[in-house]
C-alpha cells in the first residue's frame, strides 16, 4: 500500500518534503538505515523473456562496439592484441559509468560493485577475442 506504482523508492524519502524535513531526512540517511528498492507491485516479465531481452541487448552492443572498431581501424592497420585491448577498455569504461555511478549514488556494496564490473569486462575480453579476428 506504501508502494503503489512500479518506480524507485528511496527510503528515506526526501521527495515532497519542506526543507527542514528534507534536511532531517537527509541526516537519517547518511546515518542510516537507507534502502533503494525497485519496486514492481505487479511482478515482473517471465525468466525466458528476460534472458531473450539480455540477448538482444548484449548482441545490439556487441555490433555498436565491432563498429567502433571497425571504424578505429580503417585507416590504420592495428594488431590483434590492441584490437582486443579496445574492446577491453571500452568495457571499463562502460564499468565506470555505469557500476561506479551506482556505487557512487546508490550505496551498491563494494563486492556486488566488483563482481559487476569483473563480470563486464570479462565478458566483454572475450567477445573483444572473437571481434578482433572478424575485424578487418
Amino acid at each position: 500500500t506504501n508502494a503503489p506504482k512500479p518506480r524507485i523508492y528511496l527510503l528515506p524519502n526526501l521527495s515532497g518534503k519542506s526543507k527542514e524535513e528534507a534536511k532531517e531526512a537527509h541526516e537519517r540517511m547518511t546515518k542510516g538505515p537507507f534502502a533503494f528498492v525497485a519496486m514492481s507491485p505487479d511482478g515482473t516479465r517471465p525468466l525466458n523473456v528476460n534472458l531473450a531481452l539480455s540477448l538482444v541487448f548484449q548482441v545490439a552492443s556487441a555490433l555498436l562496439v565491432s563498429l567502433l572498431l571497425a571504424l578505429r581501424t580503417q585507416k590504420s592497420k592495428i594488431g590483434y592484441v590492441t584490437k582486443v585491448g579496445f574492446v577491453t577498455i571500452f568495457a571499463v569504461a562502460a564499468g565506470f559509468t555505469s557500476h561506479l555511478s551506482d556505487w557512487t549514488w546508490w550505496n551498491f556494496s563494494n563486492q556486488y560493485t566488483l563482481v559487476a564490473m569483473a563480470d563486464l569486462v570479462i565478458g566483454w575480453l572475450l567477445a573483444g577475442l572473437v571481434m578482433a579476428k572478424l575485424t578487418p
